[in-house]
């Protein structure tokens, strides 16, 4: 089975502190890890998952478990969902 998960949902349905959503997220993946795919979705760099989960450590695991033989894939421009409010028209 693949696993699909959006990191600020995760957090944010944990409300404060992160760190146990954190530790949620690093067993799914440690328990598939190089058993079955992950696709993670955030608009945050990775920089910034120190203050979503409140632990450096724990988010230099989360992202040394998902980087390893990752496809990491970075959009460019701007994002479809909020290209017709800036536009003036209502989605």
């Amino acid at each position: 089975m693949d696993v699909g998960v959006d990191v600020q949902e995760l957090a944010s349905a944990l409300q404060q502190p992160h760190r146990a959503g954190g530790e949620i997220l690093l067993q799914v993946l440690a328990d598939g890890y190089e058993r079955r795919s992950t696709m993670v979705t955030t608009n945050l760099a990775f920089s910034e998952w120190v203050q979503v989960f409140g632990d450096e450590k724990l988010a230099t695991a989360l992202l040394d478990r998902l980087s390893h033989q990752a496809h990491i894939l970075t959009p460019k421009g701007s994002c479809y969902r909020t290209r017709g409010r800036r536009q003036g028209k209502t989605e």
